[in-house]
């Protein structure tokens, strides 16, 4: 007799097919990383994650009758696939719109203007931008991560973007001496 697969297991598997455009095999793994072995959120990484194959998400597929997501209307065009991953960030929707808001920054905000005015017209740049499909992007770039910025960005705004850190040096330096180029 075959197991019963808990009902949140199958709706999470849905929200990934059809909220995230996962295809069948990037919902497996998915849901073996966020998942145990008992069925229940995985909190330590190390245990085994719960085993559902390919076929079963299929068969939900059809059976139910999910719908297939066009993902040209994503951001970028794209899903990220962490087989392809190059520069290992883990939310790359969320790290673009960062570095967008960073760069409107200065040319938004100036001396004595409200926060909150400064920060609805980043906000602006980067749905323009970005594309972020997410409300939980705008609204942790709105509460979190930008009144602290702008703070930071008035008190030393010419240090903001323009400087490299000597990090970031060193790593270009690196890559340089690793590429080779024909001139």
């Amino acid at each position: 007799m075959p197991r019963k697969i808990p009902p949140h297991i199958k709706q999470a598997a849905r929200t990934l097919f059809e909220g995230h455009g996962l295809q069948p095999d990037g919902v497996v793994v998915e849901i073996e990383q966020r998942f145990g072995k008992d069925g229940k959120l995985r909190a330590d990484p190390n245990v085994p994650g719960y085993e559902v194959s390919e076929r079963t998400i299929q068969r939900w597929i059809i059976s139910d009758g999910w719908a297939d997501v066009d993902v040209s209307n994503f951001p970028l065009g794209v899903i990220p696939s962490r087989d392809t991953m190059v520069s290992n960030i883990k939310d790359a929707v969320l790290h673009y719109s960062i570095t967008v808001a960073q760069e409107m920054v200065p040319v938004r905000d100036y001396p004595g203007r409200n926060i909150r005015d400064t920060v609805r017209d980043v906000l602006e740049d980067v749905v323009l931008r970005a594309r972020p499909r997410s409300r939980g992007v705008i609204k942790f770039l709105a509460e979190r991560y930008l009144p602290t910025y702008i703070r930071t960005y008035r008190k030393t705004p010419w240090k903001s973007n323009l400087e490299i850190t000597e990090e970031e040096k060193s790593m270009i330096t690196g890559v340089m001496e690793e590429v080779k180029f024909e001139d």
